[in-house]
């Protein structure tokens, strides 16, 4: 059974280290973004094995979306001018 994570914000700088990381430990991985087209060229050489949604941390329903019937959740240090 493959195992399924999200990474939140997975196409930022941190984000994508993550992404490739947990690859290359054998697990699926959904990257929730609210740019998710930029995980197309950040990621072409391993895009077959991803999931890219968009999903923003202030909208409820795209986050209940981004994290239904996964394994784990990484959500990253959010930095934001209040």
């Amino acid at each position: 059974m493959t195992r399924k994570v999200v990474v939140f914000g997975g196409t930022g700088f941190l984000g994508r280290r993550v992404v490739l990381h947990l690859l290359d430990h054998g697990f699926a991985v959904r990257v929730a973004s609210r740019h998710p087209h930029r995980g197309e060229s950040i990621f072409r050489d391993k895009i077959s094995a991803l999931e890219l949604i968009r999903a923003d941390t202030d909208e409820d329903t795209s986050t209940r979306a981004a994290i239904m019937n996964t394994f784990g959740v990484v959500l990253g240090l959010l930095l934001r001018r209040v």
